[in-house]
C-alpha cells in the first residue's frame, strides 16, 4: 500500500479510512481504493498508533521519545469493525 519504511501499524477510522504508521514518514491517511489523502508530519519516528479517549476521537501515536495524543475530527472504529456498533447481548 504504501513505500515509506515498511509501514506496519494500521487502525481504521469509523468512515473505513485507514491511518498507517509511517515510520519516519509520520502517520499517512488512506481511503479504501488505497489513496494518500492526508499526513500527520511527527518530528520522530512513529511506533504505534491506537484510537483512544472517551469518544475515540484522540489517535494516540508513540513517538521515538515521548507520546503524542492528537485530537482528531474523524473517529477511531468499534473494536467490531468500520462502521459497525456491538450486537445487543440476550435479554437478562
Amino acid at each position: 500500500m504504501c513505500a515509506v519504511d515498511d509501514p506496519e501499524i494500521f487502525v481504521f477510522d469509523a468512515d473505513g479510512r485507514l491511518r498507517v504508521a509511517a515510520m519516519s514518514g509520520g502517520v499517512h491517511c488512506h481511503v479504501p481504493d488505497r489513496t494518500l489523502i492526508g499526513r500527520l508530519n511527527v518530528p520522530e519516528a512513529v511506533a504505534d498508533i491506537s484510537w483512544g479517549g472517551a469518544k475515540l476521537n484522540r489517535l494516540f501515536i508513540a513517538a521515538e521519545t515521548s507520546p503524542r495524543p492528537v485530537v482528531m475530527s474523524a473517529t477511531g472504529a468499534h473494536p467490531s469493525g468500520p462502521g459497525r456498533r456491538p450486537r445487543a447481548g440476550p435479554a437478562a
